[in-house]
């Protein structure tokens, strides 16, 4: 198991280790709940650094990208970000990622352990462009900061650490982007927050000078009950190799006045449809005892399944004409049955 770079640190916070596609990640700090509540009420620290990221460059990038992602980078400036997708020819999703524009080159953010699947299928997708694709997974370290003052804190933190930023607390810009630094307005839990991305070299300075402000850190356990109560989807949970983005909602994803890109004519042919078989559904569940893949009936017709669990929440699929809020649903995993209710069309 891959150990992240910071692992000291987070030891030395009594953080609880568990494994996240090969990596050694911190679950919680000792309370997962009490941090999930510092989040949603104030502002919260994760370590992301485990993250895949894959540098493309070359001075064909921007068209050799632009004709692959669902969403349009060229209007993107140096130290800016977006979120988009890439799909192949049916439309289906083959990961999601955050694009960032740098001086020379573009940063693609990936699901950890994903970087490897983005640089075959981008290696694969070049016939004469000249460009150049790298894993940099290692060369960078990836900061969370989330909560309602986390656009506070980092203006008090670059106050200290002498980047400055422009913008308001909701939507922050770093002054003189390409000095190895770089923040992404993130929607990653469905509130407030920000990545920080940065050279690894930095990773101590970084998180200590973060620690200093005090803010609290916050793990994996908080991470996903967080996302799931916003109803945020997340790759290799929600979102696969089978799922259309439409079906997630994933409209940040999309641009719609863009050239043409792989995938392009299925996403136009869906949205002038205007619907597609199944969608996205946040679930609360009677108790939280299930698991991914856990069925969803209505009626004794299987009508769907779970892809996330937190608590008593839980993201499904569910077949379009029973993804309608309040709708009563049962669970059904070997013997174990239980009631469910629809509280959110994603």
């Amino acid at each position: 198991m891959r150990k992240i770079p910071l692992s000291a640190a987070h030891e030395s916070l009594g953080a609880k280790f568990g494994d996240l596609n090969g990596w050694e990640v911190p679950l919680d700090y000792g309370s997962p709940s009490d941090e999930h509540k510092i989040v949603q009420a104030k502002v919260g620290l994760i370590d992301l650094s485990y993250f895949g990221k894959v540098k493309v460059f070359g001075e064909e990038r921007e068209m050799f990208l632009n004709a692959l992602l669902t969403n349009d980078i060229l209007p993107l400036k140096n130290g800016a970000s977006l979120y988009s997708a890439l799909l192949d020819r049916k439309g289906k999703m083959l990961s999601d990622m955050w694009a960032i524009k740098e001086n020379d080159s573009f940063i693609l953010i990936v699901e950890p352990d994903m970087q490897s699947k983005l640089l075959d299928i981008l290696k694969e997708r070049v016939i004469s462009e000249i460009v150049e694709i790298q894993d940099v997974t290692d060369d960078l370290g990836l900061i969370g900061i989330y909560g309602p003052e986390s656009g506070q804190t980092l203006i008090n933190w670059s106050s200290k650490v002498d980047e400055p930023l422009s913008g308001n607390t909701d939507d922050l810009k770093l002054n003189n982007p390409g000095t190895g630094l770089t923040i992404i307005k993130s929607t990653r839990l469905g509130c407030l927050g920000y990545d920080l991305l940065f050279p690894r070299s930095k990773g101590d300075e970084t998180w200590l000078s973060l620690l200093k402000l005090g803010v609290k850190p916050f793990g994996l356990q908080s991470f996903e009950s967080i996302r799931i109560d916003a109803g945020v989807p997340r790759y290799g949970f929600d979102l696969s190799e089978n799922t259309i983005p439409m079906e997630a909602n994933l409209v940040n994803a999309i641009s719609y006045s863009k050239g043409c890109y792989v995938g392009q004519e299925v996403v136009a042919r869906v949205s002038h449809i205007g619907q597609v078989n199944k969608r996205l559904a946040q679930i609360k569940l009677s108790y939280g005892n299930h698991k991914a893949g856990t069925k969803i009936f209505y009626e004794e017709k299987e009508v769907g399944s779970l892809t996330s669990i937190s608590g008593n929440y839980a993201l499904g699929y569910i077949r379009r004409e029973y993804a309608i809020v309040d709708t009563k649903i049962q669970l059904k995993s070997g013997n174990d049955e239980s009631d469910g209710i629809v509280s959110r069309i994603i």
